[in-house]
Formats: structure tokens, C-alpha cells, sequence
């Protein structure tokens, strides 16, 4: 087990976990955010997939959507979704 093994978990898991690229380059110390995201963060460790839905449930709307049917089931239709009137 070497040092370089356990930063590049370290990062990797730190992104996997959804934590901004720019804070994880702080917390490596590194002075390039291309060094953090290109050498220490480990692709097999990264929920690949798991990205790729929740970028098509956004692009979908998926959260503003939800938002619309629970003003729906409540009747409320000039409300908007930020709570300002329609």
C-alpha cells in the first residue's frame, strides 16, 4: 500500500460522493484542478451510471415535474413552483 493509492482513493470517493471539484483540489493540496480530476480520480470507482440517470431525470425534469404533480394533488394552481404567485 502506497500514498499515492490512498489519495487517489481518497479523491475518488470524495467525488463518487459529490463533493465540488474545486473542494476536493483543496483538500488534495494540488495547485491544478486538472491533476486532482485527471490522475487521482479513479473511473471504476465512480458511479458512472448512476451519473448518466440523474443527468436524464434533469434534462427530463424530473424535479420540477414532481414539483408540478404535488401542486396538483393539492389544487394549487397559481402558485408557482418557487412559491411566488402565478
Amino acid at each position: 500500500l502506497d500514498l499515492h493509492s490512498l489519495r487517489v482513493t481518497m479523491i475518488s470517493r470524495l467525488s463518487a460522493a459529490g463533493v465540488h471539484p474545486r473542494t476536493t483540489q483543496a483538500l488534495a493540496r494540488h495547485a491544478k484542478l486538472d491533476l486532482t480530476m485527471r490522475v487521482y480520480t479513479d473511473l471504476s470507482l465512480l458511479d458512472l451510471r448512476g451519473g448518466i440517470e440523474q443527468t436524464s431525470d434533469e434534462l427530463r425534469g424530473g424535479r420540477r415535474n414532481e414539483a408540478l404533480s404535488d401542486l396538483r394533488k393539492t389544487g394549487s394552481r397559481r402558485t408557482s413552483i418557487r412559491g411566488r404567485s402565478a
